[in-house]
């Protein structure tokens, strides 16, 4: 919905969520080592 932008923290093992209306980040997600990317499927569920 382009509401959202989701980046690496790459040296800090998580995954910042920014809101791009305000530009402020609004999460931070523990992923382990050394994310390098961020993919999205439309019809994956999270469990």
């Amino acid at each position: 919905d382009g509401k959202t932008l989701w980046v690496t923290l790459r040296f800090s093992k998580r995954v910042g969520v920014i809101d791009v209306p305000s530009m402020k980040l609004i999460d931070v997600i523990p992923v382990g080592r050394s994310p390098h990317g961020v993919f999205f499927y439309p019809r994956a569920k999270w469990e």
